[in-house]
């Protein structure tokens, strides 16, 4: 007969059994985990050593590369705007590190730099005060706001296209909305030659600001100007001339202002344009090449 105490037992021998089970069970499938972790961990330490070694490897030809771009710039820009004036126009953002790398590149090509003109503030004028030391800049009679900002915009111009037949900047340079200065320490910017080439440099993001240089780079244009746009691939006016047809079939535009390969296309865009060629380049959308074809 079954008694209470062989109903305990068999109970604690079924729970000892479960317990002996699960230990048993838990030991082996640790072991599993524990053997598979390590095999991962090995592989991706496998993974990491030979990322490493190719970020070394990587690193190792853009030295040769860069040192290579900048041996080798002045030999590929000689000679090509020899006796070419040369004009730098910047919207307020050209950096002195730029425009000394950018005027060694110019001056390599055999480029004859005029100077540079800061128009930052000539664009896109506004407010009542500024629109009143600008209308007495430029001597006008009209009081209306975009007939000042016109009558601004084509005198710069006109000092760019048409030195000669054009009012002075002096009064515009007085009342601080143009800034202009030679090269290599001369103080100001002597009168622009017939037939200078122009680089407009500019860094701006904002699109109203780009509407208010195209202004600027219409009249270049329509006058005959040849005209390069330099900027990151981000700039607004990069961007807008090379998406607005009527603007990029008269105008070049390079991306890339900090590399070898952005001023090299700078000098072979501006040659280019004395023959009437027009392009856009650099690693940015809607470019044609990374520089100029041959």
């Amino acid at each position: 007969m079954i008694n209470l105490r062989f109903h305990i037992v068999s109970l604690v021998a079924v729970f000892l059994a479960l317990a002996i089970g699960i230990a048993v069970g838990a030991t082996v499938v640790d072991q599993g985990l524990v053997s598979q972790s390590q095999r991962r961990i090995s592989s991706l330490d496998q993974t990491l050593q030979d990322r490493a070694a190719s970020i070394k490897k990587l690193r190792a030809e853009q030295t040769r590369a860069e040192k290579f771009a900048a041996e080798a710039e002045p030999r590929m820009v000689r000679a090509r705007l020899a006796a070419t004036p040369v004009l730098l126009v910047s919207d307020g953002q050209l950096s002195d590190a730029e425009l000394s790398n950018l005027v060694a590149t110019l001056r390599a090509s055999g480029a004859r730099l005029v100077g540079v003109m800061d128009v930052a503030n000539a664009v896109g004028i506004d407010g009542k005060v500024a629109l009143e030391r600008a209308r007495a800049a430029v001597g006008a009679t009209s009081t209306r706001s975009d007939t000042i900002r016109f009558l601004v915009r084509q005198r710069v111009i006109g000092a760019i296209a048409q030195p000669f037949a054009t009012g002075p900047l002096e009064p515009l340079v007085k009342a601080g909305f143009l800034q202009t200065k030679g090269i290599d320490g001369v103080d100001r910017l002597e009168t622009v030659p017939i037939a200078t080439r122009v680089i407009f440099l500019d860094r701006s993001v904002a699109t109203d600001r780009a509407i208010a240089v195209a202004g600027l780079l219409r009249g270049l244009a329509a006058a005959k100007v040849p005209t390069v746009v330099l900027g990151d691939a981000t700039s607004s006016v990069v961007r807008l001339v090379r998406t607005d047809s009527s603007l990029g079939s008269l105008l070049s535009t390079v991306d890339g202002p900090t590399t070898t390969a952005g001023r090299v296309a700078v000098v072979y865009a501006l040659e280019d344009l004395g023959r009437g060629l027009v392009g856009q380049y650099g690693l940015g959308a809607d470019t044609d090449r990374l520089i100029p074809s041959p």
